[in-house]
């Protein structure tokens, strides 16, 4: 039987955790740089379909030919298609302000501006974000997709938060139909949260709903709620990097 060498010398060992350490610094301050968006649209209704066209084409674009365009996951309510939910996510301030100088994003701006009938931009900061490999655009439809509106108590902001990452967090990433998984609280009101929830499937949610990370998060938060909406959304382009 071969044997395994251990080298318990204690200068590698202390080489290799600072090296550790150096890579998990180097995550920890691209994911601080970066600039996350919510864009709240009202599209006229008599032309939703050319819109989504246009939508599609310019988060396609971006995220094949912009590096620091990280997500653009563009949904429309159920009940109200008119009402565009886009969630975006960039690798800086300054990819950001490059990316509204690129032609595929004047040329979505140019066509779509007697389709918007309201804009509003909200830059937010991300409570967490996980995403599967197996995410696919070419399959969108074929997922079941909802959007979640929470209204928290001032007082339980930080307990909310604790919540989500050491409870949601370690379980979602154990979901294999669990695809994709968004919260972010808005910067100038953090006790207003949107999440957004792909699923590769409905049987993938309704086994969502039975997870004891889910229902140890559900009974939990119960008194930290305000307000919540439950929304039923429809993809128009999942755009994400790999």
């Amino acid at each position: 039987m071969a044997r395994i060498l251990i080298n318990h010398n204690p200068y590698i060992i202390l080489a290799a955790m600072i090296c550790f350490m150096s890579v998990q610094a180097k995550s920890l301050n691209a994911q601080n740089k970066q600039l996350v968006r919510l864009a709240l649209i009202e599209v006229d209704s008599s032309q939703l379909d050319k819109y989504n066209v246009f939508l599609k084409e310019e988060v396609e674009a971006s995220i094949r030919l912009e590096p620091g365009v990280i997500t653009l996951y563009g949904v429309s309510e159920a009940l109200h298609p008119e009402r565009v939910t886009l969630f975006e996510t960039y690798a800086d301030s300054s990819q950001y302000k490059a990316h509204l100088q690129t032609p595929h994003f004047l040329k979505y701006k140019k066509g779509t501006s007697d389709m918007v009938k309201h804009l509003e931009l909200m830059q937010v900061n991300p409570i967490f974000y996980v995403r599967k490999k197996e995410l696919s655009p070419a399959r969108a439809q074929e997922y079941f997709i909802r959007l979640i509106k929470i209204e928290i108590d001032e007082s339980s902001l930080d307990s909310y938060e604790e919540l989500a990452q050491q409870v949601m967090l370690p379980g979602i990433r154990q979901e294999p139909g669990l695809l994709v998984m968004y919260a972010v609280a808005e910067k100038n009101n953090p006790t207003h949260i949107k999440v957004l929830e792909v699923y590769a499937d409905k049987d993938a949610y309704d086994k969502h709903l039975k997870t004891p990370h889910f229902l140890k998060y559900k009974e939990k938060s119960t008194r930290m709620v305000k307000k919540i909406e439950l929304l039923e959304v429809k993809p128009i382009y999942l755009g994400a990097k790999p």
